[in-house]
């Protein structure tokens, strides 16, 4: 250190800080220097030289350069304060420019033989004794899929329970599957259960299976979860783990008493040649700061991290939400709301008592549990051109989930020093995760102060995108001054419900949404969604199309509804408008069912006190479900609303409806004998209203009619083309020459449209939608388009198949 002293009070007579680096590199020793041309052989190394510069105060920046090739692991790699930078001097850990370095909790698999039939196999001695039972398997970089039943991908790739039991005690659950479903298994025990609720997921071992019964029984401890989630009769679910479920490429399963490893290799896939890996670590990194000490100005930059396992606990995983499991029943969390009733998912990278680090254009992959967790104070940090992908569960946790019933005790407060303040999730991609647990989310905020999650591209996911708040009343709590805006979803809840693009919960003041775009979420509601408590929030300057709400509110009763701001939004149309197709007069448009619509904004014209609506409609398939109705055209909210005004279709029938003064009782409606609606082909629909009687028409044939005599309320509500105003239903199938007019056409005017769509009469014509030309893109939601999603910041690659031997 002396011979750096004229060195160091020259640069700093000259304003300038001494910088130091080393370098590692796969083909290094850990016995070299760390120098380019001598580079250690191991990151543990690289950390422990820059702990000496720190233990001897940091007299400038130091980087740790990564060169090409995989970095396995030993045990996870653990910074303390010992590692941390200083307030003027920052400590990085970098990929060198224009290389792949990856820090892998995997391990290499090798030995494969063939075996029957297409079957390939391996032995892992360690899987035998006990020490790595891995839960996942990568085959060049791919993941492959753990042996279940149905296959994944084929035609009906989940089952439904036929019935569920649990006994008061508790001791014994047993579930009912369809016939031929149970088999008498050799590794019952390792067989699991996941059963897919309305917004979680449930995992279970097996603890026996009843073949004749058409049975299995699962393995306690058991508690009886939160009624939307619990296993019950219809719950879709699939069986996963067992030897004799193996039967399709891709398949892969590991005898964890013979610890021998079978996998039916896909098309092309030659084992002799293949690169296979299983994480041997739950854990990669961990920044582990104190109050009294954090871990400050550390960076990870361009470094993809790759291959964590996640532990199934022995209770197995009820799901509650965004990764959070019950560990108690649903009666005595509702009863007392002990902080232990819930527990996180844990996460390959894990943060606590971090101030100003930062993780930067690189990539999180192949993990079972969370990708990265924000923890108890973390503050400032910056999570920046990334790429989360195939990841279990969440792939960005940030804050703390305390127990909302805390704050019902007013002495209960938050240390300053815990609450996560301040933290930027910003232009990442994130893609591909919630793999293994469908409630997982994108970005999951609990309870910070300050977080921004701004410009990410999320999609692709089978839950929210977005979540903000981790309360359920409207009780003050730490979470205020969240920012979600210009951010870009699309094709989220592709697999639960109850969600969203964006999701809240809980008082939030200072909280704003703003400027996102959201689109084609097939879940429901699937847009932004204030969920319970969600108050003091702006939502503002958003588009959101292709969902079946844009909007939802679920915090009405609490009195946080009104303390919301909601406005400047873009709902409903899809810039461009939606997809064109050969209509019964030149183009038609074509709706898919998933919230596809074209709306009106509300007008006094649009109001008449006699009205018609009529529309070429051509479906390709009959609704079907429980609830078989579909809206052709329809104004104000739904059919219980004041006001509310439809021409529709319930399966095979046409109908209409009104509503004078709210309510079912209010409710007027007719509807068609079975049969007059066929797939496949045009149908001319009509209802009218005179003032005493509705109508309904069929290519011009009265098919309903019943006598009202009521003067129409007047709603003030949106017009919607193909989907109910409140977005609860989509119309999938095509509309042409789509007409509102303020009187009550004769039948022999309808008779004429029908015959001949080009004749259609003007005269008290008030809406008309020919679906010529789709419309120009307005240049406000032409901004909030270009606004929103990353910067293309993120640069590592999936990793090559050629893997870099130590």
């Amino acid at each position: 250190m002396r011979h750096r002293r004229p060195l160091v009070l020259a640069l700093l007579l000259a304003g300038l800080a001494p910088a130091a680096e080393f370098t590692v590199a796969p083909g290094g020793r850990d016995t070299h220097p760390g120098t380019r041309q001598r580079p250690f052989a191991t990151l543990a190394r690289a950390r422990r030289a820059v702990r000496g510069l720190v233990a001897g105060g940091l007299e400038g920046d130091v980087t740790v350069w990564l060169r090409e090739g995989i970095y396995e692991l030993p045990a996870p790699l653990v910074f303390g304060p010992g590692d941390s930078g200083a307030a003027e001097h920052a400590i990085t850990y970098a990929a060198m420019a224009g290389e792949t370095a990856a820090v892998s909790g995997g391990r290499r698999i090798r030995g494969w033989r063939p075996g029957k039939g297409k079957l390939w196999t391996a032995h892992v001695p360690e899987a035998k004794a006990g020490t790595w039972r891995f839960r996942q398997l990568f085959v060049d970089g791919r993941r492959a899929t753990r042996a279940r039943t149905p296959n994944l991908g084929c035609a009906k790739d989940t089952l439904r329970l036929t019935g569920a039991a649990l006994s008061k005690d508790l001791r014994t659950y047993t579930l009912s599957l369809p016939e031929g479903t149970v088999r008498q298994w050799r590794n019952v025990a390792d067989v699991e259960f996941v059963g897919y609720g309305v917004w979680e997921v449930v995992r279970k071992r097996l603890l026996a299976a009843n073949a004749a019964a058409h049975t299995v029984t699962l393995a306690p401890p058991h508690i009886n979860a939160q009624p939307a989630n619990r296993p019950k009769a219809g719950m879709p679910c699939r069986l996963e783990n067992a030897a004799e479920m193996l039967d399709a490429p891709g398949e892969w399963h590991l005898d964890r008493a013979t610890g021998l490893l079978t996998y039916w290799p896909l098309a092309g896939q030659d084992m002799s040649r293949c690169v296979a890996s299983a994480p041997a670590l739950t854990r990669l990194v961990e920044v582990r700061g104190t109050a009294a000490r954090p871990v400050r100005n550390l960076h990870f930059r361009g470094i993809a991290f790759e291959q964590a396992d996640w532990t199934l606990p022995p209770m197995g995983y009820f799901g509650a939400q965004a990764c959070v499991r019950n560990v108690r029943s649903w009666a005595a969390m509702r009863r007392d709301w002990l902080p232990e009733s819930r527990e996180r998912m844990d996460a390959a990278l894990r943060w606590d008592f971090a101030r100003r680090c930062s993780l930067r254009d690189g990539q999180v992959a192949h993990v079972e549990g969370v990708g990265l967790a924000l923890r108890k104070g973390c503050c400032h940090n910056t999570v920046e051109g990334n790429r989360f992908v195939d990841i279990g569960g969440n792939a960005v946790a940030v804050g703390e989930v305390i127990n909302f019933y805390y704050y019902r005790d007013p002495s209960f407060t938050v240390p300053r020093a815990e609450v996560p303040v301040g933290n930027r999730i910003a232009n990442n991609h994130i893609h591909h995760c919630g793999v293994c647990y469908h409630g997982a989310v994108g970005v999951h905020v609990a309870l910070t102060e300050g977080t921004v999650v701004a410009h990410n591209l999320i999609e692709h996911l089978p839950y929210t995108g977005i979540s903000c708040g981790w309360c359920w009343r409207t009780l003050p709590t730490i979470c205020k001054a969240n920012r979600i805006e210009h951010n870009h979803i699309h094709h989220v809840m592709e697999w639960m419900n109850d969600g969203g693009g964006i999701y809240t919960l809980g008082s939030q003041p200072g909280t704003v949404v703003r400027g996102n775009h959201v689109h084609d979420n097939p879940g429901v509601p699937g847009g932004i969604y204030l969920d319970q408590g969600s108050s003091h929030i702006e939502v503002a300057g958003n588009l959101v199309y292709g969902v079946r709400r844009w909007i939802n509110y679920n915090n009405r009763r609490d009195g946080g509804f009104p303390t919301c701001r909601v406005h400047d939004n873009f709902p409903g149309p899809r810039p461009g408008g939606v997809a064109r197709v050969p209509g019964k007069l030149g183009r038609a448009a074509h709706f898919d069912g998933m919230g596809s619509s074209v709306y009106k904004p509300h007008a006094p014209e649009l109001e008449p006190d006699h009205l018609t609506l009529e529309a070429w409609v051509r479906l390709g398939k009959l609704p079907a479900g429980k609830d078989r109705r579909k809206w052709i055209i329809s104004k104000n909210a739904n059919e219980l609303a004041d006001g509310h005004y439809a021409l529709t279709i319930r399966g095979d029938t046409a109908g209409a409806y009104l509503n004078f003064g709210g309510g079912n009782r209010n409710k007027a409606d007719a509807w068609s004998p079975a049969g007059a609606i066929r797939p496949g082909r045009w149908h001319h629909l009509a209802m009218t209203y005179d003032g005493t009687d509705l109508k309904v028409y069929v290519d011009a044939a009265l098919v309903a009619s019943r006598t009202v005599g009521r003067k129409r309320s007047k709603g003030k509500g949106e017009l919607r083309i193909a989907q109910r105003v409140d977005g609860f239903t989509t119309l999938e199938g095509d509309v042409d020459e789509a007409r509102v007019y303020s009187r009550a056409l004769p039948a022999a005017e309808l008779k004429a449209h029908a015959a001949d769509p080009a004749a259609a009469s003007t005269r008290g014509l008030v809406a008309h939608w020919s679906f010529e030309a789709p419309p120009a893109v307005p240049e406000e939601v032409q901004e909030v388009i270009d606004a929103a999603g990353p910067e293309p910041r993120y640069r590592t690659r999936l990793l090559p198949q050629r893997r870099t031997e130590p």
